[in-house]
């Protein structure tokens, strides 16, 4: 099903090859478990997660536009019951999961590439516990960008490159399940 995609220049949908070996990698299908999009864009990853048996996604965006376009592919994909749209700054959304206690079996971190606080956002997604223990973050980000090794109790466990952009994986250490 082809998704729409949000007008302009804000937004960088990730292109389907990545989003065909992230998924590839993370295994076909979720057992259930909640996820976060941490930018949502189009919806595209969340729509993806939820049809490979995600249970449900929280998609966090500032963009107006952009939530108009992720209602719509949500609806044309007949999986907006499966999500919850939230409007805000990143970091404010996450305080608010975090005074809520909600953790995520599944996070992807896709910030714009000019606005990149991939490291802050792990920061306080480990400070805030909002990562469950089995859990995986999921960070895309510009080839140029190098993430840590280790953020907080989290290791890296893949990273790949597709040209311009590089997945890379984080879980909790094994010291610290």
């Amino acid at each position: 099903m082809r998704l729409q995609a949000v007008k302009g220049n804000t937004t960088r949908p990730t292109a389907d090859k990545v989003r065909e070996a992230l998924f590839h990698r993370l295994g076909p299908y979720f057992d259930g478990g909640i996820g976060l999009d941490l930018y949502g864009g189009s919806g595209a990853i969340s729509i993806e997660a939820i049809s490979r048996g995600m249970e449900r996604m929280h998609i966090v965006e500032l963009s107006k536009e952009a939530i108009t376009t992720i209602t719509k592919n949500a609806k044309h994909c007949r999986v907006d019951q499966r999500l919850t749209i939230h409007q805000g700054r990143a970091q404010s959304v996450l305080k608010r999961f975090s005074s809520e206690r909600i953790q995520f079996d599944f996070i992807y971190i896709d910030p714009p590439y000019k606005q990149q606080m991939i490291e802050e956002d792990i920061q306080a997604i480990v400070g805030g516990t909002l990562l469950h223990p089995d859990g995986v973050i999921v960070c895309e980000h510009d080839s140029s960008v190098t993430l840590p090794k280790e953020i907080e109790s989290l290791e890296t466990v893949h990273e790949k490159r597709y040209r311009d952009t590089t997945i890379t994986m984080y879980r909790m250490s094994e010291s610290e399940e």
